[in-house]
């Protein structure tokens, strides 16, 4: 069995460090071996969005409206800037997460609240294009 998987070396520290093709002990048992395969792993970020240029095939919207990368709306990884970007385009979901922060008495992370974000995104501030973040 063949498993193929979309991470690239380019995205993380982490990911840099994986083998392109190894067995999975994992997932492998005494009567099925499964492999894992990262087909793109050594490919640029431009050299992907040349063959999703070329194909044709469908892109999330995300990618249009300036992130770099698609995850969580609210991904606790995503810099401020990225978290503004989603902020401004789901202003309900942020709502509620804003009152999560208010009811757990919680934020979503140590440095900024997602209320910061919100107040940010109604003063019109922008901090500027997201940059590509690695997780």
């Amino acid at each position: 069995m063949l498993e193929c998987i979309g991470l690239r070396a380019q995205e993380s520290p982490a990911r840099a460090k994986l083998e392109p093709f190894k067995r999975n002990t994992a997932a492998s048992t005494k009567t099925r071996e499964v492999d894992t395969w990262l087909p793109i792993h050594d490919w640029s970020t431009d050299q992907v969005w040349d063959v999703i240029r070329e194909s044709g095939v469908p892109h999330h919207r995300a990618y249009d409206l300036g992130m770099p990368r698609l995850s969580c709306v609210f991904c606790i990884f995503s810099p401020r800037a990225g978290l503004q970007l989603a902020g401004k385009h789901n202003p309900a979901l942020l709502d509620e997460y804003v009152k999560l922060e208010r009811d757990i008495d919680h934020t979503f992370r140590a440095d900024f609240s997602l209320a910061d974000v919100q107040r940010d995104i109604a003063d019109g501030n922008d901090t500027g294009p997201v940059e590509d973040w690695r997780m």
